[in-house]
């Protein structure tokens, strides 16, 4: 039921909403928490269904009972944008940290962008230290093959730390993952020559090629990404 209920949601056919609700409605009747997870989103978004933020809230909270470590960070979701619950931006943190600690890599992530936000102003060495935690966060979420994670970490060492071959290497594993946002980056970077990065036309035809792509597919992935647009030894951490 819930592979028959995936296959129409991925068909992205508004035509097939209705049969793909009733699908995930029958798996979750049966206990299957992906499918409550998945309707969960549908309600609060009125996919194939009414809105029904309640709802949505009810069908995390069962998941959460199964101890779903995604069911953690969809409620931290929740009470982050106030869907079925009042805004708790501390509570959601702490569902965040929940989820991150059952190794779920949403969870990491969002709780990694948040202990860098938080130590971001802080005096050293705190500062350093909260990062560091922050970061490491970033990480687990970046070994499960999370780009955006990836992204983050660029984002940070680029804008913030001013480490341009930490922030480079970062954009490349995220774009091997298919980040859009970092295969932007790059092409940008080299296009422009900013932050201390060289103008370098090739390079940034190279990956503006590779952008090319992953907006034409969405699940467009460059596992050989250091071999079609390698970067210079000499902008990468030494």
């Amino acid at each position: 039921l819930f592979q028959q209920a995936r296959a129409l949601e991925k068909a992205n056919n508004p035509a097939n909403d209705a049969e793909m609700v009733r699908l995930y409605q029958q798996a979750a009747k049966r206990d299957h928490y992906k499918a409550m997870l998945n309707l969960s989103i549908l309600y609060a978004h009125g996919i194939g269904v009414a809105v029904d933020e309640r709802k949505a809230v009810d069908l995390v909270e069962r998941a959460m009972k199964m101890q779903s470590a995604h069911a953690y960070y969809s409620m931290g979701v929740f009470l982050q944008q106030g869907v079925g619950v009042k805004k708790d931006k501390t509570a959601a943190l702490n569902y965040f940290r929940k989820a991150a600690d059952m190794g779920n890599k949403y969870g990491q992530a969002a709780t990694g962008e948040n202990i860098i936000r938080a130590f971001q102003q802080q005096p050293e060495p705190i500062r350093s230290r909260g990062k560091a935690i922050g970061r490491q966060a970033l990480e687990c979420a970046l070994s499960q093959d999370l780009a955006d994670a990836g992204h983050s970490l660029g984002v940070d060492y680029l804008i913030v730390e001013k480490d341009i071959p930490t922030a480079l290497e970062y954009f490349q594993k995220a774009a091997s993952l298919g980040s859009k946002d970092s295969l932007f980056r790059l092409y940008f970077s080299f296009d422009r020559g900013e932050h201390g990065i060289p103008k370098d036309p090739k390079h940034a035809s190279c990956y503006y090629e590779l952008l090319e792509q992953r907006r034409a597919d969405p699940n467009k992935r460059f596992p050989d990404i250091d071999q079609i647009c390698p970067l210079s030894p000499l902008l990468l951490p030494h």
